[in-house]
């Protein structure tokens, strides 16, 4: 393509100066041959008139006067002969008196040539010229006359005709030379112009290349200089624009790199619409907040993306007050979320648009709640028991301490409550311990099998209260744990608890120790009530229970769970659970041997 561009205008640029030579040849030509046959016919005027003078002189003035002369007529022919031309006398009124081209007798037929051009200047004293087709002979004439006089009175006109065929060939001669000129000149014309149109659109052609790479990305490529022309001035204006581009794109490009990544890595969200409603930009933050997955989203409506009334209306307010927007939303498909949006006006490519920055409070709102909750749960943990014991106080103070009999129920009662006060003071303390991550584990190795015995053998006189058989299986090896032996005590007793006493009566409890692919699992199963499926995933939530009022009778917390969860991931570890209603549950402790 680039090629026959170029071949076009390099033609393009031949056939202007041919076109331009052939006009200024032919102009020149047209006006040598004019002038070539001007410069003839002078001189040919000059001989011809000089013959007729010398005619007219020795014509006797006799003659002109005796009309139908013989003599006339002979000398005329003579004349005519001598001249090789025609010759024609013809008196002051214009009537042909003799004509060496006319038989005599046809001389009365011919017309008068007082009209003539030639005729009325001779008549008038000078020369007359005329060139004209004759209608006599039939052919293109040069006509000269001279005046015939008798002192100074004009008594008639010597005309001479002389036909134009030598004038002709001298013409086409003239022409045919200028032709062959102008032939051997154009060819010269056509070597020199393609010469010098390929040493112009080469340098062109060389830039168009670089300009189409260009356009596909090539950033790189340069068109060579080779001169120190005008073109060349424009191949190095060429190159330095080039370069100039290369660098701005590259600077953009760095920019937009570096915004991406940083839109990318956000946290937050980053959504922008455009003002018809369409998504023009979202990061991977807003695509996972807003549930949008992997499709293509720019140039969709957001509408379509997300259904939700509020969230229409905040894009809405920016765009018509271009005012910054905030606004608390919660998105309930496919799962509930908990948005802050912060939404304010901004430039986008197709006008003004909005720009809103997405903020995920859903777990600060479920901390809220969880703190709520356990404010509200160890407000009512701390009332239950102080309640009963106020009330055992006041019943003392009203007389029950004078009796013995009545009285003491009242003070075990007061000394039970206090107690379950202990445990759950001790229990938040200790889980306020492992949740801060403050309290340094002490380490040690621990012999599992020992381990388990001593804890299986303090939880036996619990047991026996609740009819609840304990059975250890034995441990295939004896290898260390790395653990906190008070931490893991507590949360492995708090799993033998539970299990013993929301078992039933002659049930079991079995423990046994698991090692696998480097990790120590103890079981804890138990054959007792069960958790429904609803309730297992939030077993592990501080002061949570499945049956509230069994709960409070054993003399349960609430906490028991949640730091046996806390215990775990301090060990770097965690905790699972299965269980059927009615079946019996399984607690799985996972730790890392190392």
């Amino acid at each position: 393509m680039l090629g026959l561009i170029r071949r076009r205008l390099a033609l393009k640029l031949t056939a202007a100066y041919l076109a331009a030579l052939c006009a200024v040849t032919a102009g020149v030509g047209i006006l040598l041959v004019r002038q070539v046959e001007k410069r003839f016919l002078d001189q040919l005027e000059t001989s011809i008139a000089t013959h007729a003078r010398l005619m007219a002189q020795t014509l006797p003035a006799g003659l002109i006067r005796a009309r139908g002369s013989a003599a006339l007529q002979l000398s005329a022919k003579n004349w005519a002969e001598q001249v090789e031309g025609r010759v024609t006398v013809v008196d002051s009124g214009g009537v042909v008196l003799a004509d060496s081209g006319v038989p005599a007798a046809e001389l009365p037929l011919l017309e008068n040539h007082r009209g003539r051009p030639e005729i009325q200047t001779a008549l008038r004293g000078g020369v007359g010229r005329s060139i004209r087709r004759s209608a006599t002979v039939r052919q293109k004439l040069f006509y000269v006359a001279v005046p015939l006089k008798e002192g100074t009175s004009v008594i008639g006109i010597l005309r001479v005709a002389l036909p134009l065929t030598h004038v002709d060939q001298m013409t086409g001669a003239v022409g045919r030379t200028l032709a062959a000129g102008l032939a051997i000149l154009v060819i010269g014309v056509i070597l020199l112009s393609a010469v010098l149109a390929l040493r112009i659109t080469r340098p062109l052609t060389a830039m168009a290349i670089s300009a189409r790479r260009i356009a596909q990305g090539d950033l790189t490529t340069r068109t060579p200089v080779m001169t120190q022309d005008e073109i060349a001035q424009v191949g190095q204006a060429f190159n330095a624009m080039a370069e100039q581009l290369q660098a701005k794109i590259q600077e953009l490009e760095a920019s937009r790199s570096q915004i991406e990544g940083i839109l990318q890595s956000m946290m937050e969200g980053v959504l922008v619409v455009g003002p018809d409603g369409n998504v023009i930009l979202v990061n991977e933050a807003a695509r996972e907040i807003l549930s949008l997955g992997s499709e293509a989203i720019p140039a969709r409506p957001l509408s379509e993306l997300v259904r939700h009334p509020d969230l229409q209306d905040l894009i809405r307010r920016v765009l018509e007050t271009e005012e910054p927007q905030f606004r608390d939303l919660t998105l309930y498909a496919p799962a509930e979320r908990h948005l802050r949006i912060h939404a304010t006006a901004c430039r986008a490519p197709t006008g003004r648009g909005a720009l809103m920055v997405l903020h995920d409070i859903t777990d600060l709102k479920r901390l809220e709640n969880l703190r709520r909750d356990f404010v509200a749960n160890v407000s009512h943990e701390l009332k239950t028991p102080l309640t009963a014991i106020q009330g055992a106080v006041e019943t003392l103070l009203d007389g029950a301490l004078k009796d013995p009999v009545h009285g003491r129920p009242f003070l075990e009662s007061i000394a039970e409550e206090s107690a379950r006060l202990g445990r759950l003071v001790d229990d938040l303390l200790t889980l306020a311990q492992v949740e801060s991550r403050q309290t340094v584990l002490r380490k040690r190795p621990i012999s599992i099998d020992s381990f388990l015995q001593q804890e299986v053998e303090r939880h036996r006189p619990l047991a026996r209260t609740h009819q609840v058989s304990l059975v250890l299986e034995p441990v295939p090896s004896d290898p260390s744990l790395d653990a906190d032996r008070d931490q893991l005590a507590q949360a492995v007793g708090n799993l033998l608890d539970n299990g013993i006493k929301y078992n039933r009566p002659h049930g079991r409890v079995t423990v046994r120790a698991v090692l696998r692919e480097g990790q120590c699992r103890i079981v804890v199963e138990d054959t007792g009530i069960g958790i429904p499926a609803e309730d297992l995933p939030r077993i592990f939530e501080r002061f949570y229970r499945v049956d509230k009022a069994r709960s409070r009778e054993t003399g349960g917390t609430g906490l028991g769970l949640s730091i046996v969860k806390h215990v775990a991931e301090a060990h770097g570890g965690t905790v699972q659970v299965e269980s059927r209603p009615g079946q019996g549950t399984t607690f799985t402790l996972i730790l890392p041997l190392g």
